[in-house]
């Protein structure tokens, strides 16, 4: 999500446009659609991926200089206009990661493509759901399942894995290779495939951190692990614990506020896009059920745990999905950290990971990462579910 706050008007209306951005990565080019328009008085900027439009309302220009902000992630674009304001060239840089995290940046205006002009008369159909092996150089194994749509060249869908799903992905068939993408201001998605008469073999790049093969077979009966049975707990007594706000004042399920509520514990990051579609449906889900004796708590595990830090990208997420719910510090990013947090659990396997407490405080249900409104049906099913979840504790 794109921040663009005006400094100068002129600027700004010469920004204004379609752009068809591109992030250069370790395994080619990662194209995305920009757009920068003016609604009323107010300068939004929308980063497009298939269905989604992440939209926000600030730029910085100066002169020809342009500071693309994310609204809710860590995250920024820097970047220089030629003198005509038909090309911007500069970088991403994912700030949270504090490792100088960059990539190069280049968008030209008024170019509508994604990946080609002019790409060839597919010779493969690639809609549908297949079965698919994701394999890292070290051998590592990840399932997922693929799940497309094609109309002519264009491509669209996501993949779902044990731990969520890639979010919106888009993308082409050109001839019998295809590829997509995705960018949302954290994570930085390319897939490029090739369909062999039988089933396709690729490539998939995630940044400048990661690099791993995938191959992809027809197979509508495969199922992925149930993700209410991925992490195992113990609800034979109240769940305790206590950490701190992000103004570093000490918060406990004990503290009166929280007494004889359902609970819902957010174990996430402000950093996954994962739990920012999590965090905007539980929002949702606050506004219906809190007069109705529900409490959220989300517990996050951060890459910059200093309280200033914490604050500021907390108060992105609050501000962009009008959270009103609790959100505490529980630690550094890695999972074994968070795991230690909770050792009622067997163990923390995905960002995010969310627990439903009765009134009494103990758990009744654990749910492994989040498959978001990019799964369609995948997504509205669990949403009734939890509901219906709800419905029963309360």
């Amino acid at each position: 999500m794109l921040a663009v706050m005006a400094s100068n008007s002129i600027n700004i209306q010469k920004l204004a446009g379609t752009w068809r951005a591109a992030l250069e990565t370790p395994a080619g080019e990662l194209p995305f659609q920009l757009e920068i328009y003016q609604s009323g008085t107010v300068w939004i900027a929308a980063v497009i991926n298939g269905e989604e439009q992440l939209t926000t309302t600030e730029i910085y220009t100066d002169s020809g200089h342009i500071t693309i902000r994310s609204d809710i992630f860590h995250s920024e674009i820097i970047a220089e206009a030629d003198t005509s304001f038909n090309s911007m060239s500069g970088y991403w840089e994912d700030l949270s990661r504090k490792t100088g995290y960059r990539l190069p940046f280049r968008a030209d205006k008024d170019v509508y493509h994604r990946f080609s002009e002019f790409p060839e008369e597919p010779t493969a159909d690639i809609g549908g759901t297949w079965k698919v092996t994701f394999t890292s150089d070290s051998g590592g194994v990840t399932m997922a399942i693929g799940m497309f749509e094609q109309e002519g060249n264009h491509l669209s869908g996501t993949f779902l894995t044990n731990t969520g799903d890639y979010r919106f992905l888009e993308g082409e068939v050109n001839g019998s290779k295809f590829a997509l993408s995705a960018f949302d201001g954290s994570h930085a998605f390319l897939f490029t495939g090739e369909f062999d008469g039988t089933g396709c073999n690729g490539i998939f790049c995630s940044g400048i951190h990661w690099q791993e093969q995938f191959n992809m077979v027809r197979d509508h009966t495969f199922v992925l692990d149930d993700p209410d049975m991925l992490t195992g707990f113990d609800g034979s007594e109240p769940l305790t614990f206590c950490f701190p706000d992000q103004q570093g004042n000490a918060t406990s399920l004990t503290d009166e506020c929280f007494r004889n509520k359902v609970i819902i514990v957010q174990i996430m990051a402000s950093w996954c896009p994962n739990c920012m579609d999590e965090s905007a449906f539980l929002s949702s889900i606050y506004d219906s059920f809190q007069p109705e004796g529900l409490e959220i708590i989300a517990v996050g595990f951060e890459r910059e745990t200093a309280f200033k830090e914490v604050a500021e990208n907390f108060d992105r997420l609050r501000k962009k999905l009008g959270i009103r719910y609790t959100m505490l510090l529980g630690g550094g990013a890695e999972k074994k950290e968070a795991g230690a947090a909770f050792p009622t659990l067997s163990r923390i396997l995905a960002y995010p990971t969310t627990l439903i407490l009765d009134r009494d405080h103990r758990i009744t249900a654990v749910h492994t990462g989040f498959s978001g409104p990019a799964t369609g049906k995948i997504y509205e099913a669990f949403r009734e579910k939890i509901i219906r979840h709800l419905h029963r504790v309360l």
